[in-house]
């Protein structure tokens, strides 16, 4: 049996989703910002390449934008532990479907980039 693990602590008041360090334009005083809050979160599948090297987990950390539209793009691996079991590549592939509410600043939508982790744990045998 596999489990999967998001590596990632609440972010904002959404206890439930992963959290993102913001390296974000500074609002001006007096401006109302909201950050980025999680709809979805990632669900990685657990790669093949490390159930056949019997590697039981893994850590993926990412840097991406996200979009206005509450998207990730631009995502790159900046760590991946174990190196070569495709753990990066799964994470990758798991971001593509989260949907996320943007930041604003005033209400309006504005891009950002964070980095996160998404961890991976294999249980069982």
């Amino acid at each position: 049996m596999l489990a999967l693990v998001l590596m990632m602590a609440a972010l904002q008041d959404v206890p439930s989703a992963p959290a993102s360090t913001f390296v974000e334009v500074e609002a001006l005083p007096g401006q109302v910002v909201t950050h980025v809050g999680w709809l979805t979160t990632p669900i990685p599948r657990f790669p093949r390449e490390a159930m056949r090297g019997q590697v039981r987990a893994g850590t993926v950390r990412l840097s991406c934008i996200v979009t206005v539209q509450g998207r990730f793009r631009n995502c790159e691996i900046t760590e991946e532990t174990p190196p070569g079991f495709s753990f990066g590549r799964e994470a990758l592939a798991a971001v593509r479907a989260v949907r996320l509410t943007p930041r604003t600043i005033d209400g309006r939508p504005v891009e950002t980039h964070v980095q996160f982790s998404v961890g991976f744990r294999r249980s069982g045998p």
